[in-house]
């Protein structure tokens, strides 16, 4: 449906949605680049970060869908290091909005890989350059890092791996390099003055089981006495559950027994990827909203907040994009509105217990971007939702999705 609006207006007017209901607490990875069946990602931080208006709309999806974190990596192009007013700017945006910003580290020396857990100079260096120098010259607190996110996964290299002559042993060993790099960060910041900073971490599902010659445990005191170190080191730890053998509640619900009820209690967010097709580890759109909901549940699942990550931002947004329920441009009936000058009204009946999110296109090729979202504000009868829209240049398109919603009302 073609009409004329401009999208910074819209944005404008639509900055604060009707979230009448509590809202989850999701933690989402922001990496800089990321590619999606569709080829290169558009909201990648190194596309986003500098552009107020991608800036805007990247945030309006973000509190649409509960994400109270961003674990950003900034690290593309000229970086930190030399354009630190945008990310200042960028921190400020994500503040305002009610968004932690975490600082996303996860980089091996690529002509050592070990380097990094067994003398891990070059990653030290890029903390003090990143987020100590950056924290210690911004003006204002909310131009600041909250937080330092660290995805440094040894079970990446091949020294690992058995192709790679990786045996228990290896790993176990690698697992203890691991532990002393979380401590020599944490003694960086402290002796920067940093001490309050918290340290938050990536860990996968399968290191806490045992017997286990994945992370080559001795025995249970073994593998107890290594989490017990981590979690006195850490502040919280996402626990990724990224396998298709992992994909309904009950198998991620004993794959992070371990750490969630003994290892890390009140301390681990359960993280799961977006990723939504054919092929893909959730098979449509209900199937991954469908976890999430019983993942968040405040009843059956794991904590009262609400608290997952999703991995990672971009492959949400071509996810959410791609296979999302749109409604039928049957549905929707634009007029005029009386009571602006060049405005018109988008409407369309919505259903209780649904989250609708209205998306622009300048062109049918371009991405669809959020501009606003709504919710119905009763449980229990259709309603009309009324979308005001400015009709000025540029010429553009709408779309409307619908999906079961996210935040349901507390009974």
């Amino acid at each position: 449906m073609p009409i004329h609006r401009k999208l910074t207006t819209l944005a404008l007017l639509l900055g604060f949605t009707l979230l009448t209901r509590a809202t989850p607490e999701r933690g989402t990875w922001f990496w800089g680049n990321t590619t999606v069946p569709t080829g290169s990602s558009p909201h990648g931080s190194s596309v986003v970060v500098g552009d107020s208006a991608k800036e805007d709309a990247e945030i309006a999806f973000m509190t649409a869908w509960g994400v109270t974190r961003v674990y950003g990596s900034y690290g593309t192009g000229p970086g930190i290091n030399a354009e630190r007013a945008k990310y200042r700017e960028w921190n400020a945006k994500l503040h305002a909005a009610g968004i932690e910003s975490q600082l996303l580290l996860s980089e091996f020396d690529p002509g050592d890989p070990s380097t990094e857990l067994t003398n891990p100079v070059s990653l030290l260096n890029k903390i003090q350059a990143r987020l100590i120098d950056f924290n210690d010259v911004a003006t204002l607190p909310e131009e600041k890092f909250d937080a330092l996110h660290l995805d440094v996964e040894p079970q990446t290299l091949n020294a690992w791996k058995d192709s790679g002559g990786g045996t228990p042993a290896i790993r176990r060993a690698f697992l203890d390099d691991l532990l002393q790099l979380y401590l020599d960060v944490r003694a960086l910041l402290d002796g920067a003055g940093y001490a309050s900073l918290p340290i938050y971490a990536d860990i996968p599902w399968n290191w806490g089981k045992f017997p286990s010659t994945t992370a080559g445990w001795v025995d249970e005191p073994d593998r107890n006495a290594w989490y017990a170190s981590v979690n006195a080191v850490l502040d919280g730890v996402s626990l990724m559950t990224f396998t298709t053998s992992k994909d309904t509640f009950a198998e991620i619900d004993d794959a992070t027994e371990f750490e969630r009820e003994t290892a890390f209690v009140g301390k681990c967010r359960v993280a799961i990827q977006a990723h939504v097709g054919p092929g893909e580890i959730w098979p449509n759109w209900p199937t991954f909203m469908n976890i999430l909901s019983e993942l968040e549940d405040p009843v059956d699942g794991y904590d009262t907040t609400g608290a997952t990550d999703i991995e990672n931002y971009a492959f949400w947004r071509y996810s959410h994009t791609t296979f999302g329920p749109i409604l039928t441009t049957s549905g929707l009936t634009f007029t005029a509105d009386p009571a602006v000058a060049d405005g018109g009204i988008i409407s369309f009946p919505a259903t209780p217990g649904y989250l609708y999110t209205i998306r622009h296109s300048s062109t049918l090729t371009d991405p669809w971007l959020p501009i606003a979202t709504r919710r119905t504000s009763t449980d229990a009868e259709r309603e009309l939702i009324e979308f005001p829209v400015e009709m000025t240049p540029p010429r553009g398109f709408y779309q409307v999705s619908e999906d079961p919603d996210p935040a349901p009302a507390p009974e």
